[in-house]
């Protein structure tokens, strides 16, 4: 056991640095290190409704307390996003992209300094094209001249970059001139990238979110995209810095029931999601605003070890098992009957959890998750073999909980169709005589590894930093012998 701490003191300093340099193949711009939230005018507005008034007050609504309880923007939701349809249809006669002088009269730059008083983050939308996909001016050709004017000119700390009218060879020659030129700035910018072509398997060094399509306000349109995100083993590309994104939530606007809708918050949380309100603010309701502010819920969206729920159960299987680990060692549960018809009820076990995650792999690699660490993590602190330790269950809609023993079956309620549960599971800290005399023991232990492993670290370090002194030296050297060389000459 003591050797076990030991280990675990030494090891992670050097973890710790490994994952430094690994996560500069992932979008290391300082944002989205766990899922953005924050609203978007698409599904809410349109092209017919969006104007600047609608805005500001889409603005004050998210700032402010609503009917006497926390503002949207207490619970995360921070950016406000326009997509489509806010550029003029033709640049100035400076070239520069502008902002539909009927639909925002006081300009952009205006309505971005409104925004960010109100300790909101504002982003916009464009394309790589000439034209967006509703035919307003776009960035094709003017990448570095827009950025400029977004970032540095307006304040805009979001941008959605579509893919509408180009090319594949268009999209991937202007995706990099536009992302360098975003870290140009040197101003932390979160971007979401909308390409067809498989975005996970290719944006992460650039983009920190990506979409594929727009869903329709319909229970099957977003149960067929997140299993979408299963099938094609999306989720080993998600991770903090670079999430996949299903859609903007539908929430609110009056396609689905209101379960159809509690289900839909909870796979986007569970699925480490962006979280962004797709409905006008202006006419949110009680229960909509309840459904979008469930603290327990977002605390699941939130989870800074970023792992991106999975699918437990079959392909195909109208009743499904989606789990996700936490950071604090718990595992979150959604059973969700897709069922359009029968009422079902589903089960699920510790031991399942387990062994499942177990043996999942992460593309890469990971500060937040690895199949190694969920092994440890599981195994040796939260004694997995234990069949007699407490389980504690959690509803986080209703807020009930209850506790069984490691070795039970977890059973879900009946599931009425398209319902679904959300359950959180934790060991509880059952401590018998021999740990209980043995943890300080191995408090000591920890702390003894901790400091080797410090002084492992800060060796490591200095070694580095000589070495790049002594390459230093020697460049000084070369060059002192050239300047020798030319005045001999």
């Amino acid at each position: 056991r003591r050797s076990f701490f030991i280990m675990l003191g030494v090891r992670l300093p050097l973890l710790l640095l490994l994952l430094h340099f690994h996560f500069l193949f992932a979008a290391d711009n300082g944002r989205a290190k766990v899922p953005p939230m924050g609203w978007n005018s698409w599904y809410a507005l349109g092209c017919e409704n969006l104007n600047e008034t609608a805005v500001q007050e889409t603005a004050a609504i998210m700032s402010s307390e609503w009917n006497g309880n926390p503002s949207l923007l207490s619970f995360g939701y921070q950016y406000l996003v326009l997509d489509d349809c806010w550029a003029a249809y033709q640049r100035d006669r400076q070239g520069n992209l502008v902002a539909d002088p009927e639909q925002f009269p006081s300009g952009m730059k205006s309505l971005s300094e409104d925004v960010r008083a109100l300790n909101l983050q504002m982003g916009l939308y464009t394309t790589p094209g000439n034209i967006t996909c509703e035919g307003r001016a776009a960035t094709g050709g003017h990448e570095q001249q827009d950025v400029q004017q977004f970032v540095v000119n307006w304040g805009m700390r979001y941008i959605k970059y579509c893919m509408c009218n180009t090319t594949h060879e268009w999209r991937l020659a202007a995706y990099g001139v536009f992302y360098d030129a975003v870290n140009a700035t040197g101003i932390p910018v979160t971007i979401e990238n909308d390409p067809p072509e498989h975005p996970w398997t290719w944006l992460a060094p650039d983009a920190n979110l990506w979409g594929i399509y727009d869903i329709d306000d319909e229970f099957t349109a977003w149960v067929l995209r997140v299993n979408e995100l299963q099938d094609r083993n999306e989720a080993p590309y998600a991770g903090p810095g670079h999430w996949n994104m299903p859609d903007m939530l539908q929430i609110g606007n009056g396609g689905q029931s209101l379960e159809e809708y509690r289900s839909q918050m909870s796979m986007y949380s569970l699925l480490s999601a962006p979280l962004f309100i797709g409905t006008d603010l202006r006419r949110l309701s009680m229960d909509t605003y309840e459904l979008l502010t469930n603290q327990l819920v977002i605390n699941v969206n939130q989870d800074p070890l970023g792992v991106q729920g999975q699918r437990m159960s079959m392909s195909g299987d109208p009743g499904q098992v989606w789990s996700k680990p936490m950071a604090n060692g718990s595992f979150v549960i959604v059973f969700l009957n897709t069922d359009p018809s029968n009422t079902t009820q589903l089960e699920v076990t510790w031991a399942s959890l387990v062994s499942f995650w177990s043996g999942f792999q992460f593309e890469y690699g990971d500060s937040y998750s690895s199949s190694d660490a969920i092994r440890s993590y599981y195994k040796d602190i939260l004694h997995v073999e234990d069949e007699d330790a407490d389980i504690s269950v959690v509803d986080l809609w209703s807020g009930t909980s209850y506790i069984v023993k490691q070795s039970e079956i977890i059973e879900s309620a009946s599931l009425l169709p398209h319902h679904s549960q959300m359950l959180q599971l934790s060991v509880l800290n059952n401590v018998d005589t021999d740990s209980e005399s043995s943890s300080s023991d191995n408090y000591v232990w920890i702390i003894v590894g901790l400091s080797i492993g410090g002084v492992l670290l800060f060796a490591l370090l200095l070694q580095s930093a000589l070495f790049v002194m002594k390459k230093l030296r020697k460049h000084n050297h070369r060059e002192d012998i050239s300047d020798v060389i030319e005045s001999a000459a």
